[in-house]
């Protein structure tokens, strides 16, 4: 197709109408290499074509939106590109590096959220932690963040507690590590914690509810004049679910006919399916009966068509009338401990707990029945039972 051209000005510009679709490019007359580039949509943007001796190719470079450059401006810009080009300078990557001290924390963090398909609670995650901890951040050019201001905060957030400040800088970590990955920043300035060996070694959590009290605590959860909370905790234990996942469970994925539960939104990003023990039948009917118009198996009582927070007021009436300190996640330590106890071999607990097996050649090998998970799950429950 023979190439347009035309002596450019501002008003010449302007009058260009848009092609019915794909897009068209108009040449200079007093620039030839510098185009003006429109789309279907409306869209003008100045292009300059060359030959780029770096990379031994031609090369088309944006140079700005119309609307944004002077005629006289679009022209000088082209001249002086071109002869970057011409001389051998890397001009793609000095506009990479340009685009560095233009974008910002906040920025990148919607860049990276729009590049992963993460689940809506982690994205919620990853801002509100930007937002908590590097609020006077945010709108900072990325290669502005030095390994001083990294440790400094870094002290500062050990102050508030160990685990906020692992927790805050692994988030800004994976961050600068996909800027540094897709070539915005030279550097990861955050690495100065590893060098300078500052990550805390976290330190792993034991706590289970003791098999000497199990009694005393099923006898105060069962006497809980709430329903949600009774059965809510009865399952924690009796299937070491995961508090959020089971909090979310929806009546559709659960099935009273096949006494099978299946969660979607889980840690790993696999569906979990565990069948149910037959001490938990009777507990889920009684259940549905109060809950079973909405969409959530615990549902809140006070927020219409939501599912109801952790239930902090029953356990802290448990714990002051057994004495037994306890969290909703040492349930699941007590299941997986107790399913340890009865010989539940290790990759089947793992698979009850949903734990990935990706790094696990072996197991990933396995395909496990459901008569087998199923099994492995009433005998967990017959344990508990035993201790009453």
């Amino acid at each position: 197709m023979a190439k347009t051209s035309l002596a450019f000005t501002e008003a010449r510009i302007k009058s260009i109408q848009p092609p019915e679709s794909g897009r068209v490019e108009i040449y200079d007359t007093e620039v030839p290499k510098l185009c003006c580039r429109i789309t279907a949509p409306g869209h003008k943007s100045y292009v300059v074509v060359g030959w780029d001796n770096q990379r031994q190719r031609g090369i088309r470079i944006t140079l700005g939106n119309v609307s944004d450059l002077t005629m006289k401006s679009a022209r000088e810009l082209a001249i002086k590109t071109l002869s970057d080009l011409k001389s051998g300078i890397d001009v793609m990557a000095r506009r990479q590096r340009d685009k560095t001290a233009q974008m910002s924390l906040e920025i990148l963090l919607s860049e990276y959220l729009a590049s992963r398909n993460l689940r809506q609670r982690t994205q919620a995650e990853y801002s509100v932690v930007l937002e908590r901890h590097f609020a006077d951040w945010k709108p900072l050019p990325l290669n502005k963040i030095t390994e001083k201001m990294i440790l400094d905060r870094h002290k500062i957030l050990t102050g508030i507690g160990t685990a906020t400040a692992n927790s805050a800088m692994r988030v800004l970590r994976l961050l600068l590590r996909y800027a540094h990955a897709i070539s915005i920043i030279e550097s990861i300035p955050i690495d100065v914690l590893s060098r300078a060996r500052l990550w805390h070694k976290p330190k792993r959590k034991d706590r289970i509810i003791p098999s000497d009290r199990l009694s005393d605590w099923l006898e105060a959860v069962e006497a809980l004049e709430n329903i949600r909370a009774r059965v809510f905790l009865l399952t924690l234990l009796y299937m070491g679910y995961r508090t959020t996942e089971l909090r979310q469970t929806r009546w559709a994925d659960v099935d009273l006919r096949a006494n099978t539960i299946i969660l979607h939104d889980t840690k790993n990003g696999e569906t979990h399916s565990l069948p149910m023990p037959t001490v938990l039948h009777e507990h889920f009917k009684d259940l549905k009966r109060q809950t079973g118009r909405s969409t959530w198996v615990f549902a809140s009582e006070i927020l219409p068509n939501q599912p109801m927070d952790s239930p902090k007021r029953s356990i802290k009436s448990i714990c002051a009338t057994t004495g037994i300190e306890f969290s909703p996640h040492d349930c699941r330590r007590t299941f997986a401990t107790i399913a340890e106890s009865v010989g539940v071999p290790l990759t089947i607990i793992k698979r009850l707990l949903n734990h990935s097996l990706d790094r696990d050649v072996t197991a990933g090998y396995i395909r496990t029945e459901i008569n087998t998970v199923r099994d492995a799950i009433e005998r967990v429950a017959q344990a508990i039972d035993n201790f009453r």
